[in-house]
């Protein structure tokens, strides 16, 4: 399979989301910001190879084990005066338990692609999800109740956090304005407000916090127990709190497309055992694991 490394940028979802807070515009945005940054060329000309990936073949005769899940989400962003197409991509090992009344969502990355329609290949806003964070998110698990039936239930609503806690309503409260907010977690605990993206261009790093807000529709599964697909509905609120870089100190809001995203599910372990297929192996995999990006 083939994908340009534009379908490869690596960021976490506010760390695509700037604009800038100082400067003089010319009349095209974009030209002013590849003075101030030159873009590198024009990688979409670039192709890669992305291996199939070949898991073991796991007998099963219930949702029961151990899962790769894969939520993708379509929006647009306007860091400047037009919107970008932006696609989420959220991966997590799911755990079934025996009785199927649990699945278990553990964090594993979070991968943001950005098309400016510009062409130019270049890379302002990209970041990355650092492993400290990417370890803190891991270690406060996404829990969904299921009938315990084989099936996954008809509808799901979860609210899932970065950087907060002790709100009153997730799902509703103002996400707070400043860093001494008592709704504010240092959850990465490296001492700034929030959590910590390193920003990779232009170069800094965001405290800020986040939240998805996240309705999933009934998955159709496979005879198999093998694979899963369900649709999804979704909002993003994001606030920054700080950072070591100006330009990185406004999040832009994003909006979310009607139709075209989805949750999908392949099974990496058997019933009894879960195996040890985790998360630095999807990670590296998850590309090829999931070919299909798009609905």
């Amino acid at each position: 399979m083939k994908t340009t490394t534009k379908q490869m940028l690596i960021a976490a979802i506010a760390a695509t989301t700037f604009v800038w807070a100082s400067g003089c515009w010319k009349s095209d945005g974009q030209e002013r910001l590849d003075e101030l940054y030159p873009p590198d060329g024009d990688e979409d000309a670039e192709e890669l190879d992305i291996a199939e990936v070949e898991l073991e073949e796991f007998e099963a005769e219930s949702l029961a084990g151990r899962w790769a899940l894969h939520v993708y989400q379509q929006g647009t962003i306007s860091p400047l005066a037009s919107p970008w197409d932006i696609a989420i991509n959220d991966l997590f090992i799911a755990d079934i338990d025996a009785a199927q009344e649990t699945m278990t969502l553990t964090f594993c990355n979070q991968i943001a692609n950005i098309d400016s329609g510009g062409g130019s290949g270049n890379a302002l806003g990209q970041s990355k999800t650092p492993e400290l964070l990417q370890n803190a998110i891991a270690e406060s698990p996404l829990e969904i109740g299921l009938p315990g039936d084989g099936t996954l239930p008809k509808q799901t609503d979860l609210v899932w956090t970065w950087g907060l806690h002790d709100m009153d309503d997730p799902a509703n409260t103002p996400l707070p304005e400043a860093a001494g907010d008592s709704l504010v977690w240092d959850q990465d605990e490296d001492t700034n407000p929030g959590v910590t993206l390193e920003i990779l261009n232009p170069e800094g790093h965001r405290y800020m916090v986040r939240r998805a807000v996240w309705t999933w529709q009934a998955a159709e599964i496979d005879d198999d127990w093998s694979f899963a697909r369900g649709d999804v509905t979704f909002r993003v609120d994001e606030k920054a709190l700080g950072a070591d870089n100006a330009l990185l100190e406004t999040v832009a809001p994003i909006t979310a497309n009607a139709e075209g995203n989805f949750y999908q599910m392949i099974r990496v372990g058997g019933e009894a055992d879960a195996g040890d297929y985790d998360c630095a192996r999807l990670r590296e995999e998850w590309l090829g694991l999931f070919p299909q990006q798009e609905n």
